[in-house]
């Protein structure tokens, strides 16, 4: 991202990127720091989404060093505090989103009646592949929606058929997260499913706006701490990553303990 390109005006992405930060670091409170109440981790499920959605929306397929280099701090901060170092970080998964979404997205296009074997396919994939990179294939699924919002023009689908597809996306990554990954009680799956929906149906309807009028009317410090989440979101994702990390090994808490790695 060119940020010296950037409007000084706030966007439509700053918001998503700050609330999908904010509720990251709710996530990673959870999961650090209170790996046993489960509410924190159920609220923090409507952050992956939101980072996905945007990797297929957006028109760059950019392999930047700065996501290396994150991809590198991270797994070299579960060498020193600990814990797994696979699978490696949603990082990771979105670079090699990037990587598979054009050419899959081209065939799917051609052939419309593979959307739904394809997207079946990569979350039953999912039971494999989040052994090597976080989410797994279900990633794929959620990226699949980005995609499908930003060039729902020229694909061979109208609009009754996106929002089926956007609503079978978000059921089934519900499934992956509630059933694969977490155990969540009744109300906890309640919570995620329709937080999700709520969240999948939102970013189906998001467009790239600068919001002049009401930038100036918020206070500067709040525009400055929105902007900041939004557009330093790569940084404050693995420092704050790495920061926590280093505190539940130093607390000795959620599985962490200084050297103390293995690989799955």
């Amino acid at each position: 991202m060119d940020r010296k390109a950037l409007t000084s005006d706030l966007t439509s992405y700053d918001f998503l990127k700050f609330m999908a930060l904010a509720l990251m670091i709710v996530d990673h409170i959870g999961h650090f720091f209170y790996p046993d109440e489960m509410w924190w981790r159920a609220v923090g499920r409507l952050s992956a989404p939101i980072w996905l959605f945007l990797i297929g929306y957006a028109r760059s397929r950019d392999f930047s060093l700065p996501m290396w280099i994150g991809i590198v701090v991270m797994t070299a901060s579960g060498l020193v505090f600990g814990g797994a170092l696979l699978p490696l970080c949603i990082l990771a998964t979105m670079l090699l989103c990037r990587a598979i979404i054009d050419p899959m997205m081209v065939h799917i296009a051609r052939s419309p009646s593979s959307l739904y074997p394809i997207t079946v396919f990569l979350l039953f994939a999912t039971i494999l592949t989040f052994m090597g990179v976080e989410y797994g294939t279900s990633a794929l699924v959620v990226v699949m929606v980005g995609y499908m919002t930003r060039n729902r023009e020229t694909l061979p689908f109208d609009k009754n058929q996106f929002l089926q597809f956007v609503i079978v996306a978000a059921f089934g990554y519900f499934i992956i997260q509630s059933y694969m990954f977490f155990s969540f009680d009744f109300q906890q799956k309640i919570f995620v499913g329709l937080g999700l929906l709520a969240v999948f149906l939102g970013l189906s309807m998001f467009q790239p706006r600068a919001y002049p009028d009401l930038t100036r009317k918020m206070p500067k410090p709040v525009v400055g701490l929105i902007q900041l989440g939004g557009r330093y979101s790569l940084e404050l994702y693995v420092l704050h990553f790495v920061i926590f990390k280093g505190i539940a090994a130093y607390l000795g808490t959620a599985g962490y303990a200084f050297f103390d790695f293995h690989i799955l």
